[in-house]
């Protein structure tokens, strides 16, 4: 009986100590001086902590401060409402709530960063897409998310940034809203403010993926230069189902008002298996568009329009384009007023070319100027295929002792020279002249030669 006494008395007192461990490890005092005694000495960084919190279903820290490189990271406020029973049990992150409030970042003295050594070279995993390189941690789901932060920069510049949404869970569609501004207080400052708001939209499976995420801005700027016009940007990138394909579409639109006016488009995909990617783009640009932004600068009116395609390997580096662009150059007085006479300019420009790690490669190469009435002036044409080597810098055209290129002058108005030969002046008169560029049969130099020589009229 006296044993059976004495054990229980024995497991009563672990008990007792248990619990009393327990408690401790939940009193607020005891985690704060845990979380101060772990910060204390590490390398790199400074950092302070006012007072923690934590328990099975709520969290909170209190006036955390981080230094580290001259940049000053102060947090008011962390709180987070979680269940810690559903990670321990079911390795899910339940998270309600989260909120950071008080943020404050001074980075107007950065430091210089210490010499560290050169990191070992890291074995890159091949690629196989974006989203597919995603891996969530376990099953993820976020209430409500609140986010509020002030940045301090260099000559009294600031910035900020809030997030606020949720709904972060599997199968559903979660959307963050986010807000950034910036400031300049000087006074000739070309880019005085800048405001973006937009949304950050996502979507988490079941196997712990991400499958869809999609990001959109609308940002304005402020400047002395700089018109009300705003640009909105659209990028989503999607996946159907886990090791496949994925596909990225960007949008670049300006926003006059309330139009919404395309102005780039990018449609990407990516093949499952193949580190490639390869999409399609198009521009328009009409000359109104940025007239006022052209204008501040001094440079004359443009409008654009073009599409093409391109790839890219990710694992090789190898790149190719291809595509067309078409231009009109209007109010060239605005370089010069003896530049008015010339009236606006056509420009065409075609192009098919690509790269690698070792060399260049050009396939097609055309590019002509014209009058507002399509009379030419000047011509730009690649007349053969050729390849330019990094290494030994060797051109190694398909024919070889062929002319690679030639370049047409076709009465050019010798107005154009005017803003270069001032004081003296131009009266009048055009220039022609027909070169070819060809290169040694061993690729090493390059040369221009005339066959229809200079004439000036």
């Amino acid at each position: 009986m006296k044993r059976l006494k004495l054990a229980l008395l024995i497991v009563a007192g672990l008990a007792a100590v248990l619990l009393f461990a327990v408690v401790l490890a939940f009193t607020s005092s005891v985690q704060t001086w845990a979380v101060r005694r772990a910060l204390t000495g590490q390398p790199g960084f400074k950092a302070e902590v006012g007072r923690v919190a934590a328990g099975l279903s709520s969290a909170e820290l209190s006036d955390v401060r981080i230094e580290q490189n001259g940049t000053i990271i102060v947090v008011k406020q962390i709180e987070a409402s979680y269940s810690a029973t559903d990670y321990l049990f079911g390795h899910r992150i339940n998270v309600a709530r989260l909120a950071v409030r008080g943020v404050e970042v001074d980075a107007r003295k950065p430091a210089a960063k210490p010499a560290v050594p050169a990191p070992a070279v890291a074995v890159i995993a091949p690629f196989t897409g974006i989203l597919n390189a995603i891996r969530l941690p376990g099953e993820v789901r976020l209430g409500t998310l609140d986010v509020d932060a002030k940045v301090q920069l260099p000559d009294n510049q600031t910035a900020s940034l809030t997030l606020q949404g949720g709904g972060i869970a599997p199968g559903e569609i979660a959307t963050i809203k986010w807000t950034a501004t910036f400031a300049d207080p000087k006074k000739d400052a070309a880019l005085a403010a800048a405001q973006a708001a937009g949304e950050i939209k996502l979507r988490t499976t079941a196997d712990l993926r991400i499958d869809m995420l999609e990001l959109t801005a609308d940002a304005g700027a402020t400047g002395p230069a700089l018109p009300t016009d705003r640009v909105k940007l659209e990028v989503k990138l999607a996946q159907s189902a886990a090791n496949t394909g994925e596909t990225i579409a960007a949008r670049v639109s300006l926003v006059r008002g309330a139009a919404v006016e395309p102005l780039l488009n990018a449609d990407v995909a990516y093949a499952a298996g193949k580190p490639v990617l390869a999409g399609t783009w198009n521009l328009t640009v009409r000359s109104e568009q940025f007239a006022a932004v052209l204008a501040g600068f001094g440079l004359p009116e443009v409008a654009l329009t073009g599409a093409g395609s391109f790839s890219y390997n990710v694992d090789s580096g190898a790149a190719t384009a291809t595509g067309a662009l078409d231009g009109k150059v209007s109010k060239l007085e605005k370089l010069g007023a003896e530049l008015a006479a010339i009236g606006a300019l056509q420009v065409h420009a075609a192009f098919d070319g690509g790269s690698s790690k070792e060399s260049a490669q050009l396939g097609k190469l055309e590019f002509e100027v014209a009058t507002a009435d399509g009379r030419k002036l000047v011509t730009v044409a690649a007349q053969q295929k050729l390849a330019f080597n990094f290494k030994d810098q060797r051109v190694t055209p398909e024919r070889p002792g062929a002319e690679l290129a030639r370049v047409s002058l076709l009465g050019v108005p010798l107005a154009w020279a005017q803003p270069w030969v001032k004081p003296r002046v131009i009266a009048g008169g055009d220039i022609s002249g027909v070169f070819v560029v060809e290169a040694e049969l061993d690729g090493s130099r390059v040369k221009a030669r005339a066959i229809e020589p200079l004439t000036i009229r």
